[in-house]
């Protein structure tokens, strides 16, 4: 079964009110939600069956004499509209035979990756012991020693560059990649190359799933919280890493406290700490800036806005995005940045309006038949609606950003917060 049972039933009930909905199952089809599927074919199936059981009860009537030639035109026009019924109707009962294994191959498959991600969960639990085990056979055989908490910040903060630093976490630390969701742990250490600045950083308990929030192992105080896309972006590039204790000198129970560690006075190139980090993310390439309002908004922000707003092909003024970033924003005229934003956010919302009332009638139109419409060219159109509809969608959150962005940066600014 593929999609081109869909476009042949469709030529089929092309006409019938039920038409759409064939597109419709096509549509959740080529999603691969096979069951929903599967319940909007047997509604169009019940729907068109009712509607036609007059026609297929209707007999033709046979008689021994000649019949008139008014008579054969009707009984040849009712054989072939009972032809074609009968066509609708076998297609619609082959089709629905097919999704039951489809369905069930679909959830055999949802049920194989849900048992791989609980394996990669037993199979983390299980490195976790094997890296305990490990640091206690070392331990106990005296083969490795390594420095004190104290000596490891000391020599971590007189390091001349990342590249040291990093050699030196190599040589304390089992080094773990951080590469998706579950590499993210509270109370974990990271070494985090920020470009400029470099952070031995520890993940503090947070309420949202999509800020990580950090603190200095070093000296104990809040540092900038990043975005989770970001956090495991860098993680990726091999600028964030996870770090994990390599067995100490017995009886050196200081080293295995670094998640709490003292006070040092030895100054560090960590990032000055930020009393209440609530509202201050870092997204995208922020770690490398070094203007005060970038810990909020950066100017990468309005470039993406900018680049949506003119990809969603709906937004008036969407060159003026530009401007506000290299007038307003950069100049800190945060009130005039925001006024001219939301003026233009305000257009942006209306188009969006008129295009799904647009968009409605249109579809009201096929419907009822006033515009006839090839399966093929149905198909093509829905897929741009749908394509556009992303890129509005992408566009609106892009708006989102900047906005909030711009209020809290002026809130700040007349000292509101």
């Amino acid at each position: 079964m593929d999609e081109q049972d869909f476009m042949d039933l469709y030529g089929l009930m092309r006409g019938n009110s039920d038409a759409t909905s064939v597109m419709d199952a096509q549509g959740l089809f080529a999603l691969k939600d096979y069951r929903q599927t599967l319940e909007k074919l047997q509604g169009i199936q019940q729907r068109y069956e009712s509607s036609k059981i007059r026609v297929m009860r209707t007999k033709i009537e046979e008689t021994s004499g000649r019949k008139s030639s008014e008579q054969e035109a009707k009984e040849r026009r009712l054989q072939k509209k009972q032809t074609r019924y009968r066509e609708v109707m076998e297609k619609l009962d082959e089709m629905q035979a097919a999704l039951p294994a489809l369905i069930q191959r679909a959830e055999t498959r949802k049920a194989r990756e849900l048992q791989a991600q609980q394996a990669d969960a037993v199979d983390q639990s299980h490195e976790d012991t094997l890296d305990v085990q490990a640091s206690e056979e070392l331990t106990h055989s005296g083969e490795e020693e390594m420095p004190s908490l104290e000596e490891f910040i000391r020599e971590f903060v007189a390091a001349p560059a990342a590249i040291s630093q990093r050699e030196l976490i190599d040589r304390c630390f089992k080094v773990r990649p951080v590469g998706n969701v579950k590499d993210v742990r509270t109370g974990e250490l990271y070494f985090i190359d920020g470009g400029g600045q470099t952070y031995l950083a520890i993940v503090r308990k947070s309420d949202n799933p999509q800020r990580v929030r950090l603190k200095s192992a070093i000296t104990g105080e809040r540092l900038r919280t990043i975005d989770l896309p970001t956090f495991l972006k860098l993680g990726q590039r091999d600028r964030v890493v996870r770090l994990k204790a390599l067995p100490q000198r017995a009886g050196d129970n200081e080293a295995s406290q670094i998640s709490t560690p003292a006070p040092v006075q030895e100054s560090t190139p960590a990032a000055p700490p930020i009393e209440d980090d609530d509202d201050v993310v870092i997204g995208g390439n922020a770690l490398q800036e070094s203007a005060e309002t970038a810990k909020i908004l950066d100017k990468g922000a309005f470039s993406q806005l900018a680049d949506a707003a003119n990809r969603s092909g709906i937004c008036p003024g969407a060159d003026l995005i530009a401007h506000v970033r290299d007038r307003d924003f950069r100049l800190g005229n945060f009130q005039d940045a925001l006024q001219t934003m939301e003026g233009i956010y305000g257009k942006f919302t209306a188009a969006a309006a008129s295009r799904t009332a647009q968009l409605r009638q249109e579809d009201a139109a096929i419907q009822s038949g006033r515009v006839k419409m090839s399966p093929k060219d149905l198909a093509a159109k829905r897929a741009r609606d749908a394509a556009q509809n992303q890129l509005i969608e992408r566009a609106r959150n892009r708006f989102s950003r900047v906005l909030d962005g711009l209020r809290v940066l002026l809130r700040k600014e007349t000292g509101e917060d």
